[in-house]
């Protein structure tokens, strides 16, 4: 096999990652920026901006040009419609100058490859945002996009600002949330922190914090608040359907598998990504639920790599993820022999028994 460059780039609505690696899994180099969501960002032209400057710096970082690049992959945000789809690529091949094969992606399919190196399966993506997404034995795609009717972090944090309110105003049960968040929000009633986060002058600052608050949900629940449980519990039942719908959608039938990933995913107390699992297996007893705690954009190298014409070995994520450089991404876990980039949360052969590592 001739050795190739690819590029690989995660785009989301807090950050977006581009790393260029070998087809055989050595990453030369990587670029970092902020959201590259066209629906996210201030506009779309500044969304756009920001992927084609991280682009331009992961080629600077690896020592190449634009015109070595055999495959590149976009698993974005933002690439929700088919013209949506046509302006990333536009912007791509054109003022990023990629010259080779162009494939994009909605940042719910990008993953799908840590689970399957077929590429067919389920993913579900949560970070700032939440995405589910699948690809079928045939090629057919489908992701939730707009259809999901929660998001991630952020929902997640609006749900438990939701719920401090509720019990001030007598109609919802007291939780550890309310001590949690003044502190985070550096306030002393809960009235003083409504106004902060709901007054003109401050709502790009409720916007940017919603996030942490969604952090300290997750917290929460790890110390056995009930409200907290309760917000997960309904949050996960939600989220389950919709993976059942992108794996029908692509006829994927009755077995298959679905990766868990992203920021909420790699939370270190949290027992979201066990309830998710248990959601899913409740609907599908034959699914195989593994979470994976290498970055997003590992799964955009894995597709660049298979659309330059390379073959997907378990040995090729095994290099790719262990990479220093994807480790330097922040990921907060390290690939190690304690801490495995991925974990088998539930299987037709273990649903009850404990989670193992591949």
């Amino acid at each position: 096999m001739t050795t190739e460059v690819v590029l690989g780039i995660d785009g989301g609505n807090t950050k977006t990652v581009a790393v260029v690696a070998t087809t055989y899994g050595e990453v030369l180099g990587t670029g970092h920026g902020t959201c590259s969501d066209i629906y996210g960002a201030a506009s779309a032209q500044e969304a756009l901006d920001v992927l084609v400057g991280v682009v331009r710096e992961a080629l600077a970082g690896a020592g190449v040009s634009a015109a070595d690049v055999a495959a590149t992959v976009g698993s974005l945000a933002g690439a929700d419609w088919p013209e949506d789809y046509e302006l990333y690529r536009f912007e791509l091949s054109h003022r990023a100058g990629l010259s080779g094969r162009v494939r994009v992606l909605n940042d719910g399919v990008g993953p799908v490859r840590l689970a399957e190196r077929s590429g067919t399966g389920a993913a579900v993506v949560l970070g700032t945002g939440a995405a589910v997404g699948a690809r079928g034995p045939g090629g057919d795609i489908w992701h939730g996009s707009f259809w999901l009717p929660v998001g991630g972090a952020g929902w997640l944090g609006r749900q438990a600002l939701g719920a401090v309110y509720r019990a001030t105003l007598g109609i919802g049960p007291p939780t550890s949330l309310r001590e949690t968040l003044l502190g985070l929000y550096g306030e002393t009633d809960e009235e003083a922190l409504l106004h902060t986060l709901t007054q003109r002058r401050s709502s790009s600052r409720a916007q940017g914090w919603e996030g942490a608050a969604g952090a300290a949900l997750l917290d929460a629940d790890a110390r056995g608040d009930a409200v907290a449980r309760d917000i997960v519990a309904s949050y996960t039942a939600h989220l389950a359907p919709y993976v059942m719908v992108a794996t029908q959608k692509v006829g994927l039938g009755s077995s298959f598998s679905v990766v868990l990933t992203g920021g909420l995913l790699r939370h270190p107390t949290s027992t979201l990504a066990r309830r998710l699992a248990d959601s899913v297996t409740t609907l599908a007893p034959h699914a195989r639920v593994v979470r994976s705690t290498a970055p997003p954009v590992t799964g955009a190298v894995l597709e660049a790599i298979a659309l330059s014409g390379s073959e997907v070995t378990d040995a090729l994520v095994e290099t790719v993820a262990a990479s220093g450089l994807l480790a330097a991404l922040g990921t907060g876990t390290e690939l190690t022999a304690t801490a495995p980039f991925l974990t088998v949360l539930s299987s037709p052969a273990q649903l009850s028994g404990a989670a193992s590592p591949l």
